[in-house]
């Protein structure tokens, strides 16, 4: 008698959810595929194409893969996000201290993989302690000048002490631009202003990493 293969949901219940291979976990979170792709062929796909890059990939990156929808790659990076800040929060013992460039980079390393520009604000404390992370724009710097309350309506409510942002270039180049340089000044004399200095913009890729503040200072003693 052929035994009847059981189904991941079954599987979790009746054997526990560490005997799944990754593509019945991955089964499990799609719930069901479409009238073109069943859903263990999906699941399939899933892990051979995004396995590699699953704690990077994007929305555009998960629809790519055949048989997965908006909502579910939605579904997806929003469970990952959260189990992201569990899991700091468990090992790092919930305090990030952002004391350089180099750290913020390191802490918003997942921009460099995004398709399009997003500008990224650190709010720290008086120690360098992060208190938040926020989004200010999605799209090009350049076309969309960003509005200082953007940026300091936050920080006044988080009762940051100081502010480093970040954006990605698509491009794969992390060299600043004209409208980028320009851009910082504006932000960092409003920050002045306010007594919430603006400590840094660096600009990430897959080629790297990218101080302004340094290239302002190059500029500076050259």
């Amino acid at each position: 008698m052929v035994s009847k293969k059981i189904k991941p949901r079954e599987k979790i219940l009746s054997r526990g959810v560490e005997t799944l291979s990754d593509s019945e976990l991955i089964m499990v979170f799609l719930e069901s595929g479409n009238r073109y792709y069943h859903v263990s062929k999906t699941a399939r796909s899933f892990v051979k194409r995004l396995k590699p890059k699953l704690l990077d990939c994007s929305v555009e990156d998960l629809t790519d893969v055949p048989g997965v929808g908006k909502s579910k790659a939605l579904s997806f990076v929003a469970i990952r996000e959260l189990l992201f800040r569990y899991w700091k929060r468990k090992f790092l013992g919930g305090n990030t201290f952002i004391r350089t460039s180099e750290d913020a980079a390191n802490y918003l390393n997942d921009l460099k993989y995004l398709k399009q520009e997003h500008l990224v604000a650190l709010f720290l404390d008086t120690h360098l302690q992060l208190i938040d992370k926020r989004t200010i724009t999605i799209g090009t710097i350049a076309e969309n000048v960003v509005h200082p309350r953007e940026i300091f309506a936050p920080a006044i409510e988080l009762r940051a002490y100081k502010i480093i942002l970040a954006h990605n270039h698509p491009s794969g180049f992390s060299v600043p631009s004209d409208a980028d340089i320009k851009e910082t000044i504006r932000l960092m004399k409003v920050g002045n202003i306010l007594g919430i200095p603006i400590i840094d913009h660096i600009i990430l890729s897959r080629q790297g990493w990218v101080s302004i503040l340094d290239v302002l200072t190059e500029e500076r003693e050259n």
